[in-house]
């Protein structure tokens, strides 16, 4: 189950805005915004139980930059790459986006060109 909640830190201590369906006991992962710059204290945490991870097992964060979100796109992608071993990277094909409806949906491959 995955919840997001907004929530207010407060010496130390992250003190959501609503209730949520946890039990105690329940251990959670969080990843935070922090909006307007954190000035104001108040942040922005996506709440998961079980420890919400990719397929892949890395930790998804929330990243939030001024004025553009290629930055933090970019970073994503990077802890995507460096989370998939060297050897697993001969297995992806090399022409995905030209055959990718093979891969997809079993279409017959289109000869590169």
């Amino acid at each position: 189950m995955v919840q997001s909640v907004k929530a207010t830190y407060e010496d130390g201590v992250l003190k959501p805005s609503e209730s949520l369906d946890l039990e105690d006991g329940d251990e959670v992962t969080l990843s935070i915004s922090v909006e307007g710059g954190g000035e104001d204290g108040e942040v922005s945490a996506s709440e998961s139980v079980g420890g919400n991870r990719a397929d892949n097992g890395a930790d998804v964060e929330s990243a939030s930059h001024k004025g553009t979100d290629i930055p933090a796109l970019l970073e994503r992608f990077r802890k995507i790459r460096e989370s998939v071993p060297e050897s697993a990277w001969e297995n992806v094909p090399k022409d995905g986006s030209i055959n990718y409806k093979h891969y997809l949906y079993g279409h017959p491959k289109v000869d590169e060109e």
